[in-house]
């Protein structure tokens, strides 16, 4: 009879100790663990960029929040293919001098392709151009500026950030509104 042998009282008694039921109810239980586990392991990267967009909205904040306390404009630079963006104040007219990150006390530059966030990308950045990044002056208001900051102009239309999962932060002009 295959897997078992017959006892003189007719009953079978499992060679294995588990019975095919047993094992069957296992396997199930095993794979239903399996789906559960497995699920969240495929949000991962969705989930680490929208971590990372909710961290460039509130660096962004932190930068417009400076400029207001400080009476200094603060520069956000974005470098798109190192998926790196840093800060910057105007410590006088025309010179950009590397922000303080309140966390760490070192540079406040962060790379979003890395730590908690590897494997997050940057595909494009428009603050009235592709290749501008975004400045606050003392009230807060939002302007672009080319890339070494020297050429700052009033932001017109809601620029942002798209990262490679098609996840954006955008910036309103006048106000500086992040979302």
């Amino acid at each position: 009879m295959g897997f078992f042998r017959i006892h003189r009282t007719q009953r079978l008694i499992p060679l294995g100790g588990f019975t095919i039921i047993e094992l069957i109810m296992v396997l199930v239980i095993l794979a239903i663990i399996g789906v559960l586990v497995m699920r969240p392991v495929s949000y991962l990267s969705q989930i680490r960029e929208t971590a990372a967009s909710r961290k460039l909205k509130a660096d962004i904040r932190y930068a417009q929040s400076y400029a207001l306390s400080s009476q200094a404009r603060t520069r956000v630079a974005f470098d798109i293919g190192a998926a790196a963006y840093s800060f910057y104040y105007e410590s006088s007219p025309g010179v950009w001098t590397v922000m303080t990150d309140p966390l760490t006390k070192g540079n406040f530059t962060v790379n979003i392709g890395a730590a908690e966030f590897a494997g997050v990308s940057m595909s494009q950045k428009n603050f009235d151009g592709v290749s501008k990044d975004l400045v606050f002056d003392a009230a807060g208001k939002p302007y672009s500026c080319d890339g070494g900051g020297a050429s700052i102009t009033a932001l017109v239309n809601q620029g942002g950030i798209t990262f490679g999962g098609g996840t954006g932060v955008h910036v309103e002009p006048v106000t500086g509104k992040v979302q």
